[in-house]
């Protein structure tokens, strides 16, 4: 009895093992077509999870924290923040965006994950309101888990002496 159980086992164990390896060959397949070299894997309708494991494992894994990130708008250096401005907050290496207006002291505040060992880089798009022009800033920060906090201030002019002389 002890020995059928045994052959059992390592037949199962084979069969496992090629399966495995199916997947694999699959999981390389559909990168090579597709072209992704990385991002979060979801696989809705898997079955037994063979191939969506191949992929986490081709695809490697990083271990990601949270860091805050204080965005301040300002007319100029320590001047009055820019209440309700729009604000969007993007990574290309988690095709993930956040967004929102800024508070009535200028601020948008927002919570964002980064790679533990290398960090992401975030693009902050600020819209400036119509009367200023209404154009798009962008400014891009890389942000790292040794940190907990980052400001990223923009301001509409380097000094309030800027303005008196545009308007005279």
């Amino acid at each position: 009895m002890f020995r059928m159980k045994t052959e059992v086992l390592v037949v199962v164990s084979l069969l496992c093992s090629a399966a495995a390896y199916a997947w694999a060959d699959t999981a390389q397949e559909i990168l090579g077509v597709s072209g992704i070299q990385g991002g979060l894997v979801v696989h809705i309708g898997c079955g037994d999870a063979g191939l969506t494991v191949s992929l986490r494992q081709m695809f490697g894994q990083e271990e990601l924290t949270s860091t805050k990130m204080r965005v301040v708008v300002q007319q100029y250096p320590d001047g009055p923040g820019l209440y309700g401005l729009q604000v969007r907050v993007s990574c290309k290496g988690i095709k993930s965006y956040v967004a929102g207006t800024t508070d009535r002291d200028g601020k948008f505040v927002c919570e964002l994950p980064v790679r533990a060992q290398s960090g992401l880089t975030y693009d902050v798009d600020v819209t400036w309101p119509r009367e200023e022009g209404g154009d798009t800033e962008r400014k891009s920060i890389t942000l790292h888990a040794d940190r907990t906090h980052f400001v990223l201030p923009f301001y509409r002019r380097l000094n309030p002496s800027d303005e008196v002389d545009a308007q005279g």
